[in-house]
């Protein structure tokens, strides 16, 4: 199955630190050191994850005067902003080959934009400075919240036999977003058990 988890990190969201922060729920590690049956069971397991995955773009990263020059959304950048300034994982695969500095054949990053959402007043992305985030809410697909903190509660946990649902999961989960508004980003990751 496919889980949503809103990943809160006060550092870039690099690939590094997400596979630290979701290393002590890692399917494969907790039942390879052996008597797991008796060890306390995460929050959740994983026994893999992409960042964005069928969970894509859900964040919309606001494309204000403010953030327009933050990021330099009005310039063709020579470096990229996707992996950089936020995350995006379909621009950061594109971008291994497709995307360049614009030459012929290939096409820049901010040529992308209007596809992601710019017209709209923000672009598509997976993962973002939490202030810049225009849409705050939890919604119903996010299963789990992790912080960098050790926080960790998802909307249903596993026991052993039957799934237990978390009381107040959804206003839980917006505590934690409010809390880390101005001091984290948000990575939406695609977690698979």
């Amino acid at each position: 199955m496919h889980y949503c988890l809103y990943l809160y990190t006060k550092e870039f969201p690099t690939d590094a630190l997400i596979d630290e922060m979701l290393a002590p729920y890692n399917e494969e590690k907790f039942y390879n050191e052996g008597e797991w049956e008796d060890k306390e069971r995460p929050v959740f397991l994983w026994d893999w994850w992409q960042i964005g995955g069928r969970y894509g773009g859900k964040l919309k990263l606001a494309m204000t005067e403010e953030t327009i020059e933050k990021y330099k959304f009005r310039y063709y950048e020579r470096e990229r902003r996707a992996g950089r300034l936020f995350r995006c994982q379909l621009l950061e695969t594109v971008s291994r080959g497709v995307l360049d500095t614009p030459t012929e054949g290939k096409v820049d990053e901010t040529d992308t934009f209007q596809y992601l959402g710019s017209r709209d007043g923000f672009l598509a992305v997976d993962g973002c400075w939490l202030p810049d985030l225009l849409n705050k809410g939890i919604g119903d697909e996010c299963f789990a919240v992790l912080t960098d903190d050790g926080t960790a509660i998802a909307r249903e946990v596993w026991n052993g036999d039957d799934w237990v649902r978390t009381d107040n999961f959804d206003a839980r989960a917006k505590m934690v977003m409010e809390r880390l508004e101005g001091t984290h980003y948000l990575t939406v990751i695609d977690l698979h058990d």
